[in-house]
């Protein structure tokens, strides 16, 4: 039994060896990744900070230091469906005084991830500007904005109470987060100071539009105020794709005039009758779809139901590119959609086709810019 027992406890040593030895080899592994981890995480945060001093840097020449300030909330922002937060707060100090305002920002655009660093003056309550710190766009749909959209960020008067930028309608997410990430800055600031956003004194509603093609059309807005409603026009340029001040029935103050402008800008036509036929009621509009300009070739009949709907084919259209929509796997929306609006006789019932949502917006935003026009003219 003795010489039984004796091989056995050895083979459990041996085995309890070899265990004990197993556990601490993963320790050891365990323990240098840990390290590994976070160190990798201390340069990223060096990194991610030394962009942050650069940011505060290019726009505030000379300050002490950026001091990190946790003692009032952030914001976070659920608007248009995304998620998107006001990552930290950062003083720039200069001789124990706060001479600019840091916001770290992050906004999801076509992708998640996209964190911008804004900085604001406290005395003239500017945007100075803003530099990216990350980045995860795709490269050739972010690489489409240019820099007349990415200057308009830059020496902002954030006072104003129509605060807007213009975005790109071939790269509506991205340029829409960017924007995004300054609204949010600038209601980040208001909040920090216990203010309420400055907002216009005056309402805006669209009431109708004439166009006189192919040059400019004029639009119908009523101005609610709390001296009452006033009737408002405005030229709306095509080719500047600017909106003037025309005319009212009241004689409107400046900042009347410029909180309409902006509303008018805000909600300018995203598509736009460029020729018509009086006589056979066959309409050429274009939009902006996902790569370019979408012209369609409309005709209706007396009574404005449609009758044809055909999309010139030398769109540039590109839901199909496998690098910048890989998911994409359904019938061409130029092909299909036009014929469902005939059918149905305007765009309700009518579906997107799944991954190629801008395209199929665009063909749908055509239909419905002719009918609201054609029934602002044929009331």
């Amino acid at each position: 039994m003795k010489k039984v027992l004796l091989p056995l406890g050895l083979a459990i040593f041996l085995i309890l060896i070899f265990v004990l030895g197993v556990v601490a080899a993963e320790n050891v592994a365990k323990n240098r990744q840990d390290t590994v981890k976070n160190i990798l995480e201390q340069q990223a945060k060096e990194k991610e900070m030394q962009a942050l001093n650069s940011a505060a840097e290019e726009f505030i020449e000379e300050f002490d230091k950026l001091e990190l300030q946790e003692d009032k909330p952030l914001i976070i922002s659920e608007e248009d469906g995304e998620h998107n937060k006001v990552l930290a707060r950062y003083q720039i100090i200069k001789d124990d005084s706060t001479i600019g305002t840091l916001y770290y920002i992050e906004v999801k655009g076509r992708n998640a991830g996209l964190r911008l660093a804004i900085v604001i003056d406290p005395t003239t309550r500017n945007i100075l500007g803003y530099k990216i710190i990350a980045n995860n766009e795709t490269p050739s749909y972010f690489g489409k904005l240019d820099d007349s959209f990415f200057n308009q960020f830059i020496n902002v008067d954030i006072t104003k109470p129509v605060f807007e930028f213009n975005n790109v309608a071939t790269v509506t997410l991205s340029s829409n987060a960017m924007i995004r990430a300054m609204n949010l800055a600038r209601e980040q600031f208001y909040q920090d100071l216990g203010e309420e956003l400055p907002k216009p004194s005056v309402n805006f509603t669209y009431v109708s539009s004439i166009q006189l093609l192919p040059d400019y059309s004029m639009f119908h807005f009523v101005m609610t105020s709390e001296t009452g409603t006033v009737n408002a026009q405005l030229k709306y340029d095509t080719s500047t794709k600017l909106f003037s001040y025309e005319d009212s029935d009241v004689v409107l103050s400046q900042p009347e005039i410029d909180a309409l402008l902006g509303v008018a800008n805000k909600n300018k036509p995203k598509a736009l009758i460029t020729d018509y036929n009086a006589n056979t009621y066959e309409f050429t509009v274009t939009t902006t779809g996902f790569s370019g300009t979408i012209t369609a070739y409309i005709k209706l009949d007396s009574n404005g139901n449609f009758v044809s709907y055909e999309v010139d084919p030398k769109h540039i259209e590109s839901y199909d590119d496998i690098e910048l929509n890989p998911l994409y796997r359904g019938p061409d929306p130029i092909k299909t959609i036009p014929g469902e609006i005939v059918d149905k006789n305007g765009t309700e019932g009518v579906m997107n086709v799944s991954h190629a949502t801008v395209t199929s917006d665009a063909l749908k935003r055509i239909a419905n810019t002719l009918r609201q026009v054609w029934e602002a003219n044929n009331q």
